[in-house]
């Protein structure tokens, strides 16, 4: 299940104040008001627990594969992170090479 996008959900809202959610109420962002609508606080509070039921899965299943291959997801993580610093790098000294590159240029033709 995905979060609120805004932040701004609670489980007293209705369906009429979805919109402040800024998904329209149409079950895209997994708060509870836009989940299940405005059946009832009894059907809110279900609803909320099925999300917290799913969340609680989602975290086992984070701690499973953490012991499982963890290390090896660490390795990964840090080829990721390391090659797109670099890349990184890269961008920025090649938009300083392209910026003297225009400020030689327009010297040549002021000159």
């Amino acid at each position: 299940m995905q979060e609120c996008k805004s932040g701004r959900c609670d489980i007293g809202a209705s369906s009429e104040s979805t919109s402040s959610c800024g998904c329209s109420g149409k079950s895209s962002c997994g708060c509870p008001a836009c989940i299940c609508g405005s059946k009832g606080k009894a059907e809110e509070f279900l609803c909320l627990a099925k999300s917290a039921h799913h969340e609680l899965l989602k975290q086992k299943m984070k701690a499973v594969f953490e012991a499982k291959i963890g290390k090896k997801m660490d390795k990964v993580a840090e080829l990721v992170v390391n090659s797109a610093l670099v890349y990184m790098q890269d961008k920025m000294a090649e938009e300083q090479t392209r910026e003297q590159f225009e400020q030689k240029l327009m010297n040549i033709f002021k000159g």
